[in-house]
């Protein structure tokens, strides 16, 4: 099975998911779309991972998601049971998301890392 590494010769879809959030709100919002990760989005077929970070210079998140293919996500995105769970957690938290597939093309580490 795929790991949460990034690593370019581990074919995966990678999304990026920033994440508008008031401050007093993302805490909140948070918790529960981690929840609704672990228990809507994670037993998808394809899913690999989903990695939230807080933005420390601003109000808002990231979501740093990895698929194993294109149509993994699609499937992800096109699931109505868990479009309303998740779009109704940004919703409740008055949210908005911009989000993009990429592909990795390399990483590049220090010296004798590999």
């Amino acid at each position: 099975m795929p790991s949460a590494r990034i690593d370019a010769s581990q074919p995966c879809l990678t999304v990026l998911i920033t994440i508008q959030v008031d401050d007093e709100r993302r805490e909140a919002f948070l918790e529960d779309i981690r929840r609704a990760v672990d228990e809507v989005v994670a037993p998808l077929p394809g899913f690999i991972s989903a990695s939230f970070h807080r933005r420390t210079d601003a109000p808002g998140c990231l979501n740093y998601a990895q698929w194993e293919s294109q149509e993994a996500y699609q499937g992800f995105t096109q699931n109505a049971a868990v479009a309303e769970r998740v779009w109704g957690i940004f919703a409740r938290h008055d949210a908005h998301a911009s989000i993009g597939s990429y592909e990795v093309l390399g990483t590049h580490l220090p010296p004798g890392q590999d």
